[in-house]
């Protein structure tokens, strides 16, 4: 059995799943330290403006990644749900996932790795993955050779030309054609249960 050891994303690119659906059993990372200005926090979606950045603001006083709160006195979650409703709202399957999303965000979990944990989940149900989740319970540095560990390999700054993605139609198309390896949303609500045989296709 092959294993994969990740940390927590906020709303995960396509690249994640496509290491998720390549392992048995997935790994979180709970023990971490957080990182700023990482997919921890963020996200990347298609607007009419082209690609926009979503940001949670949040208290990292102490830093370990199970104890970072989300700052709500911030207008984050309005904006973050109008700029998705305006992204998406015309997309094929938008109304079959509208309310799963919303229902998970405006919980208003406390901590961002409460709110990652559900999104997480429910992004692996609605594409039918099947994986067992298991949160690990001491930070290892280094690794057994039976686990793949892809901790921090997934980040704004490194990108990896070699990596390669299936296109699909997407609501936004860019001057430029394609935009690869956005959130799993843009997938989603794009493409509805046809997202898994694509994320399969691209690997």
């Amino acid at each position: 059995m092959n294993h994969l050891l990740i940390e927590l994303h906020y709303l995960p690119s396509v690249e994640y799943f496509k290491q998720i659906i390549q392992h048995d059993e997935l790994h979180i990372e709970a023990c971490e330290n957080f990182q700023k200005q990482t997919y921890r926090s963020r996200c990347k979606i298609l607007t009419s403006n082209g690609v926009n950045t979503l940001s949670i603001p949040v208290n990292a006083k102490g830093r370990f990644i199970q104890d970072v709160t989300i700052d709500y006195s911030q207008r984050w979650l309005n904006d973050h749900w109008r700029a998705i409703v305006s992204a998406y709202n015309n997309s094929p399957y938008f109304e079959h996932y509208e309310m799963y999303f919303h229902d998970v965000f405006f919980r208003k979990p406390s901590h961002l790795f409460e709110l990652n944990v559900e999104l997480l989940s429910l992004s692996l149900k609605l594409l039918g993955f099947d994986k067992k989740v298991v949160l690990t319970t001491d930070y290892q540095k280094e690794i057994v050779s039976s686990i793949a560990d892809w901790r921090n390999k997934i980040h704004p700054k490194k990108l990896d030309s070699s990596r390669s993605y299936i296109p699909y139609t997407q609501v936004f198309e860019s001057s430029e054609g394609f935009v690869e390896n956005l959130s799993i949303v843009d997938l989603l609500f794009c493409e509805g249960n046809y997202a898994q045989e694509i994320i399969k296709s691209s690997i």
